[in-house]
């Protein structure tokens, strides 16, 4: 655990935060030059990213507020720290998507073709994000014997039964590779897919597929009816995504957007 990853006189620069930081830069600059390569000005890919990002860290944190309200109607001033909490991907992802979409359509921007440059970017953002993650301490696996465990101090943990160092399945790790590989997939095929909005629909199946696997390693999350709400939401993204995949295949004409 290193949550502080820089204290310079005193300045500290925290490592969750760092990650997101070098995760947005990079996923904006694959976002630029895919836009290029697809003839849309990156002045409003700049544009588009300012709202999204906004507006999905909005969303993540009134995902996790809304799933842990019970903690939040008594402690009300904690929901704006997000040093004192945490942030729900699929909450950011709604979020993002949704505020995204109005400024497209406000601007008349290609809506598939759009949505295909910023979904091949937003993997690699993940996968540096869910590092910071691991730095931070949040996010945590469930006890292991596996010798690629690691070590959390039980004082940072919900395990208050346990005297010694828990042993933790590093899935925050976990996450992070399988981002990356599916920001490689994505990005390899970008150049040969079929139609717009297809890296869309292979980013739904290929990311709710991992999320819902790797979920089965944490132990953070409460569990309903054997399955974690995000295993719960893999399940309806993963379905959504094939749908949309059947539907855009066969309605293929040519077009750029809805």
């Amino acid at each position: 655990m290193h949550p502080v990853i820089i204290n310079i006189f005193g300045i500290k620069i925290f490592s969750y935060g760092l990650m997101m930081a070098i995760g947005m830069m990079l996923g904006l600059w694959v976002c630029v030059y895919l836009a290029k390569k697809s003839g849309i000005n990156s002045d409003e890919i700049f544009n588009l990213a300012f709202v999204v990002i906004i507006f999905s860290i909005l969303g993540a944190r009134l995902f996790y507020v809304a799933i842990n309200l019970n903690y939040y109607l008594k402690h009300p001033i904690e929901i704006i720290l997000l040093n004192k909490g945490g942030l729900v991907f699929y909450g950011g992802l709604i979020g993002g998507f949704l505020s995204g979409l109005y400024y497209v359509r406000k601007n008349n921007l290609p809506i598939l073709k759009i949505c295909d440059i910023f979904f091949t970017a937003l993997p690699l953002g993940q996968a540096f994000g869910r590092v910071g993650c691991f730095l931070n301490g949040c996010c945590y696996g469930i006890p292991t014997n596996s010798n690629w465990g690691v070590i959390f101090p039980p004082h940072s943990l919900p395990f208050q039964h346990y005297k010694d160092f828990v042993l933790l399945h590093p899935v925050q790790l976990y996450n992070s590779s399988a981002n990356f590989i599916i920001f490689l997939i994505l990005f390899t095929i970008y150049d040969e897919k079929k139609f717009d909005g297809m890296i869309v629909c292979f980013y739904g199946l290929l990311y709710s597929t991992s999320r819902f696997l790797t979920e089965f390693y944490r132990g953070d999350m409460a569990r309903h009816l054997g399955l974690t709400i995000a295993q719960w939401i893999s399940i309806v993204f993963f379905l959504l995504s094939a749908f949309a995949l059947f539907y855009l295949y066969n309605k293929k004409s040519g077009k750029d957007s809805f």
